[in-house]
C-alpha cells in the first residue's frame, strides 16, 4: 500500500511542479485563424497601453485573416507612425490598413452623439430581420460610420453600406471590408 501511495504522490508532485510530460498538455494542432486574429488584436492592445504617447480608446485595432484595421482619432501624426509601428511589428500580422482621423480640437461629433448613430445603425442593419455578418464591426466617431471585417460578397457590402447610409446623422460611412469567398 505504501509503494502504490508513494507512486501517486510522485505523480501528482510532478504535475504540480510542471516536470510531469509537458507535451501531453500541449495540442499538435494549429491555432485557428479566428485565434490568431484575436491574439493580434490582444498584443496590439496590450502594446497601446503600455505606450504612454497612446491615447488608448481613441484608436481601435481590428485583425481579419491577419490583416489588421486601425480605426479611429489620433491626437498627433507621431501617434499615428507609433500605433501603425506597433501594430505592424506583432507577429503574424500580414498588413496594417488605418482609417484614423486627426482628432480635433473641439468635439465634432459629442460621445452621446456617436452613442446614438451606433445604435440607429444596427437598428436599420436589423430592419430586414436579417443579422448583419458575424465578422463585421462597426465603429462610430467623429460622426463617422466605419465598416470593418469580412463579407461573403461585394453585393452583400454593398447591402450592408445602402442600409448604414439610411441613418441621416452620420456625415460619413466608411467600408473597409474584405470580400472573402
Amino acid at each position: 500500500m505504501i509503494p502504490a501511495l508513494t507512486g501517486c504522490l510522485a505523480a501528482v508532485l510532478l504535475l504540480l511542479t510542471g516536470c510531469a510530460m509537458p507535451a501531453l498538455f500541449r495540442s499538435e494542432e494549429p491555432p485557428s485563424p479566428q485565434a490568431v486574429d484575436e491574439r493580434i488584436v490582444a498584443e496590439i492592445s496590450t502594446r497601446y497601453l503600455k505606450n504612454e504617447m497612446i491615447t488608448f480608446l481613441d484608436i481601435q485595432p481590428y485583425s481579419y485573416g491577419r490583416h489588421v484595421y486601425l480605426v479611429g482619432e489620433a491626437g498627433s501624426p507621431e501617434e499615428l507612425d507609433l500605433v501603425v509601428t506597433l501594430a505592424k511589428s506583432v507577429q503574424d500580422v500580414r498588413s496594417v490598413t488605418t482609417y484614423v482621423l486627426p482628432k480635433p480640437q473641439q468635439p465634432v461629433c459629442s460621445s452621446l452623439d456617436n452613442a446614438r448613430i451606433q445604435s440607429r445603425v444596427l437598428t436599420a442593419l436589423d430592419a430586414d430581420g436579417k443579422d448583419a455578418p458575424h465578422s463585421v464591426n462597426l465603429t462610430v466617431f467623429q460622426c463617422v460610420v466605419v465598416l470593418t471585417g469580412e463579407v461573403d460578397s461585394r453585393e452583400t457590402e454593398a447591402k450592408l453600406l445602402s442600409e448604414v447610409q439610411t441613418v441621416d446623422e452620420a456625415r460619413k460611412v466608411k467600408s473597409l471590408l474584405r470580400v472573402v469567398r
